[in-house]
């Protein structure tokens, strides 16, 4: 039986500090302040699962795949029984779908989509608006830092704080993160309780605020609207070849085609319990009825929990062995413009749209919903 170990604090806040530093599992915390008490434990439900929540998973020589959310702390990579898939990003409390949505433990590639690989640049895709997808031009802004309940803004660049970062400008709303910006506050997705903030997703007072990046949580929704934007005629060309063309366009027998990298190399992504099956003898709306393609190019709204939170990811990272959360622009599925799509920055909790056109190469990390 593993050992217990008990923690006793006197504030929620030397709590969180304590958690946020790796406490040993598994273990029961009393806070002396509040007298609550918490158990914290190895193995956690897909419910209780947070960011940076292992997603493993064991074959038994039945056949038999028994999958298990596990606290990164307690996660052990030289102990072969368990192998991890895939690593919560956004909690089930914040997606209203009876799922989580999870990263890849590798990064998309165009040379290797099926398997992905380490953090190499892709280009988003062709300058075209993409039928059915909005085009959000600015993000949720406040003001100031500490004061998120009036002011409301929005702006072409806005800063996300994040539990990576450090320096005085904690963020009252949700205490494991710190600003680093001067101006142009986002809001954490993240209430103080955890629970999700209606600011960062235009929700109740906020509802008003329409043009939030931030509100766009479909990422596999955008990834299939772009992959539909592909001349069906030349699928062989495009999603459905084997190595992907890290362009814009490609001639073809003098025909130009418009090319999707970004979203394709995340399509053809494949996991041990979430498998890619595309039948290159169907059309894509085949192969999208047949969930063929479970992994996607997340929208905005997803990759910023991971950059809220990415101390936890990094961690978690670590902890399995897999590729390191890269601090360089990561892309999403959300559209700017025609010719511009939405990219984040985890080194400096940035958000930016305007300038990030979509022949630009950026980091691209499949996601996935579990």
């Amino acid at each position: 039986m593993a050992t217990k170990h008990l923690f006793k604090f006197q504030t929620e806040a030397d709590y969180k500090t304590a958690k946020k530093n790796h406490l040993v599992l598994p273990n029961v915390s009393s806070i002396k302040e509040s007298g609550n008490v918490y158990i914290n434990r190895k193995f956690v439900s897909k419910e209780e699962a947070e960011t940076g929540t292992i997603i493993a998973y064991h074959e038994h020589t039945t056949g038999e795949m028994e999958i298990k959310y596990i606290v990164p702390e307690a996660f052990d990579k030289t102990d072969p029984y368990w192998k991890a898939d895939a690593v919560v990003v956004v909690p089930y409390n914040h997606t209203n779908d009876d799922t989580v949505r999870a990263m890849a433990l590798n990064y998309a590639s165009v040379d290797t989509p099926t398997t992905g690989g380490a953090a190499s640049g892709i280009v988003w895709g062709a300058d075209v608006n993409i039928a059915e997808i909005n085009n959000y031009t600015a993000g949720i802004k406040f003001v100031n830092y500490d004061d998120q309940t009036s002011s409301i803004g929005t702006n072409g660049s806005v800063y996300l704080p994040s539990d990576a970062f450090s320096g005085e400008k904690v963020n009252p709303y949700d205490t494991e993160t710190i600003y680093t910006a001067t101006e142009n506050y986002a809001p954490s997705p993240y209430n103080e309780d955890g629970s999700k903030n209606d600011a960062y997703h235009s929700l109740g007072a906020f509802a008003s605020v329409t043009n939030n990046c931030l509100k766009d949580m479909d990422g596999k929704g955008n990834t299939f609207k772009i992959l539909r934007t592909l001349n069906q005629e030349y699928l062989d060309q495009t999603l459905y070849a084997e190595t992907l063309d890290n362009a814009q366009t490609k001639d073809y027998n003098g025909i130009t085609l418009n090319l999707f990298p970004a979203a394709c190399a995340c399509a053809k992504y494949n996991s041990i319990l979430k498998p890619c099956t595309i039948d290159t003898s169907k059309t894509l709306e085949e192969n999208i009825a047949a969930n063929a393609m479970p992994w996607y190019l997340p929208a905005c709204g997803e990759v910023g929990y991971s950059i809220v939170r990415s101390a936890r990811i990094q961690y978690a990272m670590s902890q399995v062995g897999a590729t390191a959360y890269s601090t360089d622009w990561i892309r999403t599925s959300s559209e700017y413009s025609y010719s511009g799509a939405w990219g984040l920055n985890p080194s400096l909790g940035y958000i930016g749209g305007n300038h990030y056109g979509k022949g630009e190469r950026g980091r691209v990390r499949p996601f996935a919903a579990f």
